[in-house]
């Protein structure tokens, strides 16, 4: 079920999958600037997890106003929390989101139950990883998630 979050003058489009047991996932997306591309993770643990996918400020859905900061974005994560009246959940995310979902957590652990850090690069200086994925990239291609909407290199620019 989609809602939209209102936080000030600015909406953040959000989308649950309700499994009724209680535990709740918010997914992060990559990017920054990218739209919500996580629903086939969501399909992975949706049976088990009440799953919320976003798209953060200035992407996709949610509202474009030119304020594209990390600690907006962290703030953006509370206001979700707040307005789906979760008490604790597991914060995951997805390259950039990966990173979201980290600094969220170590802004709030009094909300966070756990850490869901998919692909993420800001937790280790080991860069072995990048040429190894970027051989295997050029040997056997890549699939890359389909996006609804166009990036907004705005947001990317500001998040980076």
């Amino acid at each position: 079920m989609e809602h939209y979050v209102k936080i000030e003058n600015n909406k953040i489009w959000t989308e649950i999958n309700e499994a009724k047991n209680g535990k709740y996932v918010i997914l992060c997306n990559g990017g920054p600037g990218c739209c919500d591309y996580l629903l086939p993770v969501s399909r992975m643990i949706e049976d088990k997890y009440n799953v919320i996918r976003f798209e953060q400020r200035g992407c996709g859905r949610s509202d474009k106003n030119g304020n594209y900061t990390l600690e907006e974005n962290i703030s953006d994560l509370e206001h979700i929390r707040q307005y789906y009246g979760i008490e604790k959940w597991i914060v995951g995310g997805h390259s950039w989101g990966a990173n979201l979902a980290l600094l969220y957590t170590i802004a709030h652990p009094d909300y966070t139950e756990s850490l869901l850090y998919i692909s993420g690069n800001g937790v280790q200086r080991n860069r072995e990883w990048s040429i190894e994925y970027h051989n295997n990239r050029d040997k056997y291609g890549e699939v890359m998630a389909e996006m609804a909407y166009p990036g907004n290199d705005e947001v990317n620019k500001a998040g980076n």
